[in-house]
């Protein structure tokens, strides 16, 4: 039930995003998304196949919205026993969307203020007061959207810190990846970003360093996931990688984010978004809201 709750949240918020952004402005493309799999992923997944499109179509009224795949070649790539497709998933650009975000916010008066940091917070059940680099500031509430570093916050809110590390490959020719992929149980993710393969992930090779807040790229993964461009993207033997980064998700145990008062009943959060943020972010947003108010 909690599974299919969250999926709902996700489903809704891209809904929200749909109907407040111009899909041109964030590149939104509905190309679909899609799981490789191995031969015993793909028996795993037939055996649940029905209850997943069932109970989907139960909560979006949308029919089939995962189908199977067994010509992959024409997905550029080789090295699996099938793809499931899921046809609702599909792609955007998170910088564009992240600006569209701001200039909206910015239209309705609300100031923004980049790379202050916020050295204290004091609060009592009149105001709070925010002590930062650049002088202090008195609100009536404050709410802590840091995700993966509330503990530095409220050290009893248990979210965990867990690095993504992210590499783009050199230009490829004829490149035919079109959509989102995932593998290895979703550890795994990459897409196509102007002939560029955009990929991701493979922190479960290496959970105890991965957990961490610490923004780096290290060889372990980088090599893995190379290994598993040149196994898997035709045409890619001999790409190399041309840009690196990382970026800190939250994560609690069971997956569900966290989205609650805090001290005085004046603080709030809503953190640990175990990697969901751009899909659940609009709704939580607005839980939150009804929260305060």
């Amino acid at each position: 039930d909690k599974m299919w709750e969250l999926a709902f949240k996700r489903y809704e918020g891209i809904r929200k995003i749909h109907n407040t952004f111009s899909y041109k402005k964030i590149d939104y493309e509905n190309s679909g998304g899609y799981e490789c799999l191995s031969k015993k992923d793909l028996d795993t997944v037939l055996s649940n196949f029905d209850w997943l499109n069932n109970d989907f179509f139960n909560l979006t009224s949308n029919k089939n919205c995962f189908e199977i795949e067994t010509q992959i070649v024409k997905h550029g790539l080789s090295h699996f026993e099938a793809i499931a497709k899921n046809k609702m998933e599909g792609t955007l650009n998170p910088v564009k969307l992240l600006h569209q975000l701001s200039a909206l916010v910015r239209e309705k008066q609300i100031n923004i203020l980049y790379n202050v940091n916020v050295e204290k917070i004091e609060s009592n059940v009149n105001e709070c007061i925010a002590n930062t680099s650049i002088g202090s500031f008195k609100s009536k509430n404050v709410i802590y959207c840091t995700n993966a570093f509330i503990k530095e916050i409220d050290a009893t809110i248990d979210i965990t810190p867990q690095r993504g590390q992210v590499f783009v490959t050199s230009v490829i020719e004829s490149l035919a990846l079109k959509g989102s992929y995932h593998c290895d149980e979703g550890f795994i993710y990459f897409r196509n970003v102007d002939n560029r393969i955009l990929i991701g992930g493979a922190r479960n090779i290496d959970f105890e360093n991965e957990q961490t807040s610490t923004f780096s790229n290290t060889q372990k993964i980088e090599n893995q996931l190379k290994t598993f461009v040149n196994k898997h993207v035709l045409n890619a033997e001999s790409c190399t990688f041309d840009y690196a980064w990382s970026g800190i998700m939250g994560f609690g145990n069971n997956k569900q984010p966290i989205v609650k008062p805090l001290r005085n009943g004046n603080e709030y959060c809503l953190v640990g978004l175990n990697g969901m943020g751009v899909a659940l972010a609009p709704i939580l947003a607005e839980e939150l809201v009804s929260l305060i108010n």
